[in-house]
């Protein structure tokens, strides 16, 4: 796949590259990260030809998670089915940097989707974006990735159905009517986790996620910038904006007065953010399998 919207087809023997189909999708790829960002053959795709595709849609601030159908070596881009919108926030200042955007087949038909936090980082100063002052939201990963309301800056697990629908499986972070908060979710509290793959021998969920840019620690905003490898059996929260690689607390700041509060406590981890539109009290942190600056 291309981000500006080309499915291709490379004939292994020949290495002959043809386009099979092309969502069209004309979005402004310079300093962004929107596009085509993610593709999964379905378990069955030898028999049925399906296969799924995350992209952002070009007319609509939104990201599609889209069933299509390859037919000998063409993509019939009538037949697509779209899963799941995934409402983002497109040119309000440089939200759209962090989309994440990989999504993989799990072995029992599960298809999980990697979606970055959708948030600037730019201003900052390579610590977490928490800015809360008045329409500043997109500075705020405290409204997407620690939002339980919201599916940016999550790894969501959902089971596709025959009919281009889905369902939510059991053991998902929180359970389906849970108010305040998305079935879809499995693992909460990601970056940009542009990268996932299933372990094909256990079934388990390897996810990268990019670190902040800070190239030094800070006792008044938090530690350097670090960047997580998690491996995930189980539904859960990976901290950010919080906490990072084996729970090394951010600090708490306030945008409007300059003024650093107390370090996040990673294991009793409270959103009161008033881009908020979840829970106020989070899951624990988790620690990365592997972490790095």
């Amino acid at each position: 796949i291309q981000r500006t919207g080309q499915i291709k087809l490379i004939n292994q023997e020949t290495l002959d590259v043809r386009v099979a189909g092309d969502l069209e999708l004309g979005l402004s790829t310079a300093r962004h990260s929107d596009g085509l960002i993610g593709m999964a053959l379905d378990e069955d795709f030898a028999d049925n030809g399906w296969f799924y595709v995350l992209y952002s849609d070009p007319d609509v601030k939104r990201l599609n998670l889209s069933r299509l159908t390859l037919t000998g070596d063409t993509v019939d881009m009538a037949s697509e089915r779209v899963l799941l919108e995934i409402p983002t926030w497109r040119d309000e200042a440089l939200a759209n940097v962090h989309m994440g955007g990989s999504l993989a087949m799990g072995p029992t038909g599960d298809l999980y989707a990697a979606i970055g936090d959708n948030t600037d980082p730019f201003e900052q100063s390579g610590y977490p974006p928490i800015d809360e002052r008045e329409g500043r939201r997109a500075y705020d990963a405290q409204a997407t990735a620690g939002n339980t309301n919201d599916l940016r800056g999550k790894v969501l697990r959902i089971t596709p159905t025959d009919d281009g629908g889905y369902t939510v499986p059991a053991g998902n972070l929180f359970a389906p009517g849970t108010m305040g908060a998305k079935p879809e979710i499995y693992g909460m509290g990601f970056r940009n986790p542009f990268r996932i793959t299933v372990n094909p021998h256990d079934g388990a969920l390897l996810v990268a996620d990019y670190g902040p840019d800070a190239r030094q620690p800070d006792p008044q905003r938090g530690p350097k910038g670090i960047v997580e490898w998690n491996r995930i059996t189980e539904a859960g929260n990976y901290g950010w904006p919080y906490c990072v690689g084996n729970n090394i607390p951010y600090v708490d700041y306030d945008f409007a007065t300059g003024q650093s509060g107390q370090p996040f406590d990673c294991a009793n981890l409270v959103n009161d953010s008033p881009n908020n539109t979840g829970l106020t009290a989070l899951p624990p942190a988790k620690e990365a399998l592997v972490w790095y600056s």
